[in-house]
């Protein structure tokens, strides 16, 4: 939201879009404490700080490792559906993580990206 505007001016629209981006930041940073994403961690684990990227199998240390969602919380196909899907898949089991490595995290978010682009201009 822009402070500089007062609130009184703001429309339903930019109200109900600044509502949707501050539930899902919330939510985001409350996954950060989900139970599974310790299990997923430690599937990972080599030793201390050290860790296996689950794609390339490449040794990594605990700053180069990204915890990505096997499956997007966001549909590729049909974007945002409701609060209900999104909320399971971020708030998935162990199973629905891989630790990668920054490079592999990259490549897997640029395909997804790059698909979602093209849905969107189909």
């Amino acid at each position: 939201m822009n402070s500089k505007k007062p609130y009184s001016q703001y429309t339903k629209d930019e109200i109900d879009k600044y509502r949707h981006q501050f539930i899902k930041n919330t939510l985001r940073r409350a996954s950060y404490r989900w139970p599974w994403r310790s299990v997923a961690l430690k599937r990972a684990w080599i030793e201390w700080g050290k860790y296996k990227c689950e794609k390339c199998k490449k040794e990594i240390v605990a700053k180069e490792k990204q915890l990505d969602h096997t499956k997007p919380v966001v549909s590729i196909k049909k974007g945002f559906q409701s609060w209900d899907v999104y909320c399971e898949r971020l708030f998935t089991d162990a199973l629905g993580f891989k630790v990668l490595c920054l490079d592999c995290h990259a490549k897997k978010t640029k395909l997804e990206n790059e698909k979602r682009r093209k849905y969107r201009n189909e």
